[in-house]
């Protein structure tokens, strides 16, 4: 299934060891965001994820590749970020202050589409 591109209800974003995947506000899947792999356009774990909603585009981190994936809300795939080694290991803050997994990459990061 592809996700309806003139939806306006909430979408909601469920993970899992296997992927990502995108439901409507009534529990029904709508797709995969992405791909797990070993593939130019696949990732081979997902550490966090984070939407950008201006682009509609969902970021997905994988430290272990030094990569930030793009992909559509359709879950096909936009482009990549290739972070910086010293940059590895992208982190961000959570409500309470502790380190959780998240998009707050420090350097820069070089866009491949």
């Amino acid at each position: 299934m592809s996700f309806p591109p003139n939806v306006t209800a909430a979408v909601t974003l469920c993970s899992d060891e296997r992927g990502l995947y995108a439901f409507d506000s009534t529990g029904r899947f709508l797709n995969e965001i992405g791909r797990r792999g070993n593939g130019p356009e696949e990732y081979l774990y997902m550490d966090c994820y984070a939407l950008d909603r201006r682009n509609k585009l969902v970021y997905v981190v994988c430290n272990v590749q030094k990569k930030i994936f793009r992909f559509t809300y359709q879950g096909k795939f936009h482009s990549v970020l290739h972070v910086d080694k010293c940059d590895a290991n992208i982190a961000s803050r959570a409500d309470d202050g502790s380190r959780q997994p998240g998009l707050a990459a420090t350097g820069q990061a070089a866009e491949r589409r």
